[in-house]
């Protein structure tokens, strides 16, 4: 079914990975494989934006990829994060054997003549490890080449380090849902402080990611393939639903973006998800983009628009002007959009969008945490 043979098992007996798994994280902790020493060995400006520039670090680091191979650390970054090729000798030199074994065991590398390649980005968060699949891989040249599949399952980004510093942790929730889970990081990050806890995706791919997560990182809960857009999820009235929503621009329709949704709509089928206004309450909380018109004076004005007609106690807002994903009224009326906005879908599209953005009527584009209490 799966390409990765350890996702198979996490998909369909994933309590069969446990001797494999467990331990892991401590086994990558030990030789000092965390956010911390990759963020320092890619010369990253913080793991926010290692994260979402993951393909630029790793070439701006090909220069420097035998000095990294020196550590451990730098090792698991090359095999990992790069997701470039090691030398078999240095591999065998610098990782413990006992690291060795588990990796080759769940299949997370290969050998090929006398070099190593890993099959998956492992990405180190909060003290914890994430697999996931590898949006790109070097070849020994440096060249990268994209992962095309309609299946991909992302390693954490910036937009759900925004929803984790964001989501809600004030214990009055019993039931946390992740819904669209991906590779699971917020349904195990904040897992810990609720009694029960689910994460779902339309993606088996993602299902099995989130349970051998789970288990690598000894959390408890259950990862099930739903498709919100036609199955509600069982929650209690006290539940925390999050979603990380697939929203974007969509300026260029010749660029496919698989599952990609308006930020209404995201927001709609996370409150469809609540049977009923319960005397236990609940709150959803939405990471999305949202194209600010210039009718509006800000993205909570719009939407509260949206919300008109739905049942609510409160709702908050928490606009992001700041993010990669920000585009302020003088970049758009100037069509100079920031090259690193993560909304660019080439290097060269920034009056592409910015023209898209005028004939649309926007006045700026923010990210936002949307929370909405029932």
């Amino acid at each position: 079914m799966f390409d990765v043979p350890f996702l198979d098992v996490a998909y369909r007996e994933p309590a069969r990975l446990a001797p494999d798994l467990s331990g892991l994280s401590d086994l990558l902790r030990e030789v000092g494989f965390t956010e911390t020493t990759v963020v320092e060995l890619l010369e990253a400006l913080g793991l926010q934006d290692l994260l979402s520039r993951s393909l630029e670090y790793a070439l701006l680091s090909d220069g420097t990829a035998n000095h990294l191979m020196a550590t451990a650390a730098g090792l698991l970054t090359q095999l990992f994060v790069r997701n470039g090729w090691a030398p078999l000798d240095v591999y065998r030199a610098r990782l413990p054997i006992a690291l060795r074994h588990r990796a080759e065991m769940l299949g997370l590398v290969s050998v090929a003549g006398a070099w190593v390649k890993g099959h998956v980005s492992i990405s180190p968060l909060s003290g914890q490890h994430f697999l996931s699949d590898q949006l790109f891989t070097l070849a020994r040249s440096g060249e990268p080449s994209f992962r095309r599949r309609s299946d991909i399952v992302m390693p954490p980004h910036a937009s759900t380090m925004a929803l984790h510093d964001a989501a809600s942790r004030d214990g009055a929730w019993k039931h946390l849902v992740d819904l669209g889970c991906g590779c699971g990081v917020l349904a195990v990050t904040l897992g810990g402080s609720y009694g029960m806890v689910t994460a779902v995706d339309c993606n088996p791919r993602a299902v099995a990611y989130t349970r051998a997560n789970a288990i690598l990182n000894g959390v408890d809960l259950m990862a099930e393939t739903v498709d919100v857009t036609k199955q509600r999820v069982p929650v209690s009235g006290s539940a925390h639903l999050i979603f990380n929503s697939p929203t974007s621009i969509p300026y260029r329709p010749d660029v496919g973006e698989p599952g990609i949704m308006s930020p209404e709509l995201a927001l709609r089928r996370v409150l469809a998800q609540f049977p009923t206004r319960g005397p236990a309450g609940g709150l959803a909380q939405v990471y999305m983009v949202v194209e600010v018109p210039n009718r509006y004076g800000s993205a909570e004005q719009l939407v509260r628009d949206w919300l008109t007609g739905a049942q609510f106690d409160r709702v908050e807002v928490r606009e992001q002007h700041d993010s990669p994903v920000a585009i302020p009224t003088e970049m758009i009326l100037t069509r100079s959009i920031e090259p690193r906005c993560l909304l660019l879908k080439r290097g060269d599209d920034a009056p592409v969008l910015a023209d898209y953005l005028r004939e649309r009527g926007t006045r700026e584009v923010v990210s936002a945490v949307v929370s909405v209490w029932v």
